[in-house]
């Protein structure tokens, strides 16, 4: 009776650590997302900047 006992106590510290781990992934892996994501804005803004520039001089020469 006690071995089981034991047993049900080391799943339970087992299973505690292992949903910590999970956890901790998880914030990291929604730090990294969030900063990906303003990563990725500021290319667009620096593709939109250079998209305007590209039409600014091509309306410059056909004037």
């Amino acid at each position: 009776m006690a071995k089981l006992h034991v047993e049900a106590l080391i799943r339970l510290i087992f299973g505690e650590i292992i949903m910590r781990k999970l956890i901790v992934l998880g914030v990291i892996a929604a730090a990294l997302t969030t900063a990906a994501c303003n990563t990725v804005a500021g290319v667009g803004r620096d593709l939109e900047a250079a998209g305007q520039a590209v039409t600014s001089s091509s309306n410059s020469a056909r004037n």
